[in-house]
């Protein structure tokens, strides 16, 4: 018999690959319900102290999943996986078939890095639309996941014997309405119209070439119209809606943002001149905004909060030809002398080169965080 619920908590704007554990475990446990309760950065930063661990372990004891946050055993931080692949292996399901495109994507989404408008991607514009809805998010990715599972069931039987769908037609199809929404949405912004739409056209035009990879938009959308899903009409217009909202945001307001708010340093690093954007903004775009504009290195202050981002463009931070392949440096060389700087400026002895560039600060610099897998620096 199923349970009656399930509380799974994990981190506010939940990616592609928590969202995917949720289903999992909802789908693969016989839960009737999960109820998912989502961490905003308050409770996160108790949960990292000393008194949070000991909470944890306390809620964990009451049957609370905490995925991807807490250093548990769902955390996927520091490891080779993802919140996905973490919940199917407690589960046993991480060699299911029909979770294998799912699995897979999510994983190399999560520790590698995706594609524009692949369906994270996505998932990062339905979150912007819907700041204080979730649900309407986790819905709206749920029905490609649950339509990935279906048609993989048949798609992976050895004894297969239904009809194969016609791959082609429905990728047209996806593209066809894809554009046509666009058109009709993108009609709202006027003058700005090619603007605002031109990312996804461009997009758009690429894949009508047949470069689909999985769980890309066109993916997505082909899966749900194969599936003969009468919500993939809905679908498409959220998705779009979700995407020419993003562009204006990044091509009005984050702009203004950043002629308000930057500052420009051109830098010597290894034979090569390098772009560093100094910006205090809480606009969530704003980082991205930089690296249009050529910066190497974006450093991100938000003026509300205090919390400062370090980024770098790996494309921009490679070495020039003439010294071979490879990166002029990586955030590991800067987080080193940061953390150094900050254990002295609290009167703490420094710690060792190892232990000051690992993923978590040693006493005197816990505020700063390094992400390797990332390459990204946050406190």
């Amino acid at each position: 018999m199923p349970n009656d619920t399930c509380t799974i908590a994990t981190h506010w704007r939940p990616h592609f690959d928590e969202l995917l554990a949720v289903t999992i475990k909802q789908i693969y446990d016989g839960e009737e319900e999960v109820d998912l309760i989502l961490v905003k950065d308050g409770l996160k930063q108790f949960l990292m102290t000393e008194s949070g661990m000991r909470a944890l372990e306390h809620i964990e004891k009451e049957g609370v999943i905490f995925l991807g946050i807490g250093r548990g055993e769902m955390d996927d931080h520091g490891q080779e996986e993802c919140a996905a692949t973490l919940m199917a292996k407690r589960l046993g399901t991480e060699k299911a078939p029909e979770l294998r495109r799912l699995l897979k994507f999510a994983l190399r989404r999560d520790t590698k890095g995706g594609q524009p408008l692949d369906l994270d991607d996505i998932i990062t514009a339905l979150h912007d639309l819907y700041p204080e809805n979730p649900n309407k998010v986790r819905g709206l990715v749920n029905l490609v996941i649950n339509a990935e599972i279906q048609e993989a069931i048949f798609r992976e039987c050895l004894t297969q014997t239904h009809p194969v769908p016609n791959l082609n037609e429905s990728r047209a199809n996806a593209v066809r309405m894809l554009r046509e929404e666009v058109e009709k949405q993108s009609a709202e912004y006027g003058e700005r119209k090619e603007k605002i739409s031109g990312r996804i056209l461009v997009y758009l035009q690429k894949k009508q070439g047949g470069q689909i990879q999985d769980f890309d938009l066109v993916d997505s959308a082909s899966l749900l119209w194969r599936r003969k899903s009468n919500q993939v009409a809905e679908w498409i217009h959220e998705v779009v809606r979700a995407e020419l909202t993003r562009q204006a945001e990044f091509h009005i307001h984050a702009k203004a943002e950043y002629e308000k708010n930057s500052r420009e340093e051109i830098v010597r690093v290894g034979g090569a001149d390098l772009k560093v954007v100094i910006v205090k903004s809480n606009h969530r775009l704003i980082a991205k905004y930089c690296f249009y504009r050529e910066a190497g290195v974006v450093i991100k202050r938000n003026p509300e909060t205090g919390h400062v981002q370090i980024a770098r463009s790996k494309q921009r931070t490679q070495k020039p030809k003439y010294r071979g392949r490879g990166d002029l440096f990586t955030l590991r060389d800067v987080i080193v002398p940061l953390r150094r700087a900050e254990q002295i400026a609290n009167g703490v002895k420094p710690s060792s080169d190892i232990a000051l560039s690992g993923q978590d600060g040693p006493q005197g610099a816990e505020c700063w965080y390094y992400d390797p897998r990332m390459d990204i620096i946050l406190n």
